[in-house]
């Protein structure tokens, strides 16, 4: 038993127990039984034809799990279990990832439309693919309410997203500009209630950091203790400077 730790797209591996089957050409992975994202999880897999690995893992997510993989403060507003399963696709030393979960038992204690009681069912996707040498393509769905997309770049030991979107209530498609995007559409945001979570914003910190620009519609905003109904939200950072 021991831990093993895949990079930082890949939760590491606690307790690992199993064996791997080597020959000149091939590798085979019959059954490992691992932690991983606080619950236990197996791990089986095998060279395929073209040369490449094939990785296939299932578990069970818990939400002390989860909350170990970031310090966002939105992720302590997760409680319960969720199952999960996962497919890496291995080849030339570059890795493919896939991972789906229905969200069944794990409760998300955000505000609506982001908040699902634990019995919901909210599909999640998340799936990375290798678009060059130094470049990969990040995915995120969370149900209908949120996508994204993210073109990063590695080097050097550091990650930078070059282009990305994040769109409410549709599917996220990647921008020509640089920069990431936020834009979509909702019935109601209860933006003071978001406040609360996430506490009050230090007097130098962008309010959108690391977005190059919005584009949003609400049918209701709650803001400062008041209601603004059909509300348009349009700006973008001109010089380091928000310009609506």
């Amino acid at each position: 038993n021991n831990r093993i730790s895949l990079g930082a797209d890949f939760p590491a591996l606690d307790q690992v127990n199993g064996r791997l089957d080597f020959t000149e050409a091939s590798v085979g992975i019959p059954q490992i039984s691992v932690l991983a994202l606080g619950g236990p999880a197996s791990i089986s897999g095998a060279t395929q034809k073209d040369g490449g690995v094939r990785i296939n893992a299932q578990g069970r997510a818990t939400a002390a799990g989860i909350r170990g993989l970031s310090d966002l403060s939105i992720i302590n507003n997760l409680t319960g279990t969720a199952d999960w399963r996962g497919v890496v696709s291995i080849r030339k030393k570059q890795a493919d990832m896939l991972l789906e979960s229905s969200l069944v038992g794990l409760a998300v204690n955000l505000p609506a439309p982001f908040g699902k009681k634990a019995a919901d069912t909210v599909p999640l996707r998340i799936e990375k693919k290798i678009t060059g040498a130094r470049q990969d393509l990040l995915q995120l769905n969370y149900g209908k309410v949120v996508a994204a997309v993210l073109s990063r770049n590695h080097e050097n030991g550091k990650t930078t997203i070059e282009r990305g979107a994040v769109n409410l209530g549709a599917a996220a498609t990647l921008p020509p500009q640089p920069g990431i995007w936020l834009s979509g559409e909702l019935p109601l945001l209860d933006l003071d209630h978001w406040r609360g979570l996430l506490g009050p914003p230090s007097a130098k910190a962008s309010p959108l950091p690391g977005f190059a620009g919005v584009n949003l519609k609400f049918g209701a905003l709650d803001a400062f203790g008041k209601r603004f109904n059909d509300l348009r939200i349009t700006a973008k950072i001109q010089e380091s400077i928000w310009q609506a």
